[in-house]
């Protein structure tokens, strides 16, 4: 991009993607000034597939083309495209797009549409704008040939906002099916998060070329329009809330709104289609290889959005937490965190501040193994029966970390143990890295699991020995 001008201003250099400007004076504390910086070029792609803004041709059927602009940008591509501080901690309080396209063309973007009108020319200009707090990676510009398709949706009595679809003709067979998703889901998350956040303006989904989607505030952007994408049109309106409303305060902690985004897609899923659906989407995100769930280095999209750490060990970092602390604790907890940090940003300081206010337990030891450490635990377990009598049978556990991190993981593992006509599960407080235990049955088992509901993000390796020196 080239810059043509910035007028009022003493002067400014434009070098290496970054805008020194020196202003005529100083501005006093707490004083509001205004730049305006005109500019024009073809933005340069930020990277192979996070690429700011992007140009495609769609082929409608009969081989008719038509243009298809998108844009895509995190976690540093929005300075491609306009002049910003590209910063998820610094949000603009604001936000206006003014696009003029030929007349066949629809533009959405955020926020809320204002001004729709036929120039004298026969172009269209759409004005949009957000009016809520919004992260420059979040803001969104979508051209194309697009049918919209609008349903209402009301969340309390008096109050009603749009819920809007913009696809091509050809994929709107499918509309009528996600309208009844998007609305199953909005039910959900309100009901457990609180008020979708933009309630003033929309939401919306547009078809985008991205692979998957991208949470843009109000537009969520997606590959496609069909009922069978369910589980992402739930995880992009979860980010409404983790990720839009209240984001991340660098892209080091992308884990977090990635995480409980992907967390409460299962629990949508739960909600609506039962346990077994939740564990098997629980268990889709299981990810036992190297690497810390906080991101080093945010300059590389591919380590700051990599799915197995930032989504999936993000997603059972925050099902762990659910279990350590229990329900009242976690979504007191998830709700306050909504209320505090509302259109502003989070750490995961704040996050674990908040919690242990929720649980009343410190809970610093459990951040640190599993935001800090890049090895999941890999647990031995040895389980033998020593001593057998009509009125109990005493099992010795032997359990070895066997990971290669400085610290042990406090584990509360769960056994159960099982004959053919009982069953009983216990739980042990496994925190060093060699631990025994031993514990008293009224039965003889022939059958022990470890874990048995997949509760931990862990590796195991179980060793059982049903009878006494045999």
């Amino acid at each position: 991009l080239t810059i043509d001008s910035i007028p009022g201003v003493k002067g400014f250099k434009h070098k290496n993607s970054v805008v020194k400007i020196e202003l005529n004076r100083s501005l006093l504390r707490d004083e509001v000034g205004i730049v305006e910086i005109f500019y024009h070029g073809w933005p340069a792609p930020y990277h192979e597939w996070i690429y700011g803004w992007k140009s495609v041709v769609h082929t409608f059927e009969g081989a008719r083309k038509s243009p298809w602009i998108i844009t895509l940008n995190p976690p540093f591509g929005a300075q491609t495209w306009f002049p910003c501080k590209d910063d998820p901690a610094d949000k603009a309080d604001s936000v206006q797009f003014k696009i003029t396209v030929p007349q066949n063309l629809t533009a959405v973007c955020n926020g809320k549409l204002i001004a729709n009108r036929l120039e004298k020319d026969g172009r269209r200009t759409f004005v949009w704008k957000e009016s809520y707090p919004i992260a420059t990676y979040l803001m969104a510009v979508n051209i194309g040939n697009f049918s919209v398709f609008t349903r209402y949706y009301r969340p309390h009595p008096g109050t009603t906002f749009p819920i809007q679809i913009y696809c091509f003709p050809e994929d709107s067979s499918s509309v009528s099916l996600v309208f009844t998703q998007l609305k199953n889901m909005m039910d959900y998350f309100t009901q457990t998060l609180g008020a979708y956040p933009f309630e003033k303006e929309k939401y919306a989904m547009v078809l985008s070329p991205v692979r998957g989607g991208m949470e843009n505030q109000t537009i969520s952007a997606v590959h496609q329009i069909t009922p069978r994408r369910e589980n992402l049109y739930a995880h992009e309106l979860a980010h409404q809330w983790f990720g839009d409303m209240v984001t991340h305060s660098s892209f080091h902690e992308s884990w977090i709104h990635e995480g409980l985004a992907t967390y409460f897609t299962g629990l949508y899923l739960k909600n609506y289609y039962g346990e077994s659906a939740f564990h098997n989407f629980m268990k889709s995100k299981l990810y036992l290889k190297k690497g810390k769930i906080r991101v080093e280095n945010i300059l590389v999209p591919d380590s700051v959005y990599h799915s197995g750490r930032v989504y999936g060990k993000g997603s059972w970092f925050f099902y762990m937490l659910h279990q350590l602390i229990g329900d009242e604790a976690f979504f007191r907890g998830i709700r306050k965190c909504l209320r505090t940090y509302a259109y502003g940003n989070i750490s995961s300081r704040e996050l674990r501040e908040i919690f242990q206010e929720t649980s009343n337990r410190d809970l610093s030891y459990f951040f640190t193994q599993w935001i800090e450490q890049s090895y999941i635990p890999v647990v031995k377990c040895r389980i033998e029966l020593q001593n057998t009598s009509h009125d109990y049978n005493q099992y010795l556990i032997e359990m070895r970390q066997m990971q290669k991190s400085r610290h042990p993981f406090i584990l509360p593992i769960e056994i159960k143990f099982s004959s053919f006509r009982k069953d009983t599960v216990q739980v042990f407080e496994f925190h060093k890295k060699k631990q025994k235990f031993l514990t008293y049955l009224p039965f003889q088992t022939n059958q022990v699991e470890l874990d048995p509901q997949q509760k931990l993000l862990i590796s195991s390796i179980l060793e059982f020995k049903k009878t006494n020196g045999k």
